[in-house]
């Protein structure tokens, strides 16, 4: 009964970093709009669409950080971060739900 708490919590802490990964990702699309050339290369307007995945490649590979203002940025980077964050989650969740 044990074994199956973990996963579990692994998958739920996932689900509840996705809800606020999309919310803070519109957020960061929202003032992205202000720079329209980095809005374009962010994967504008839809970045959660079923099989679009260039709002995920351009915060990962760090591509933000020739936008003009320094405090989004700073606000990517924790993204970032973040994203980084959930995709470790998800892939703890797939090998502890294998195993």
């Amino acid at each position: 009964m044990k074994s199956s708490v973990v996963p579990d919590v692994v998958f739920g802490l996932f689900l509840l970093g996705t809800f606020i990964a999309i919310v803070f990702g519109a957020y960061l699309m929202s003032k992205l709009k202000h720079f329209p050339n980095e809005f374009l290369k962010a994967g504008s307007p839809l970045p959660y669409s079923a099989g679009n995945w260039t709002f995920f490649g351009y915060v990962i590979a760090g591509r933000f950080d020739t936008i003009p203002d320094s405090r989004l940025v700073t606000a990517f980077q924790i993204y970032r971060l973040f994203e980084t964050v959930r995709l470790g989650l998800f892939v703890l969740a797939i090998l502890l739900l294998v195993a």
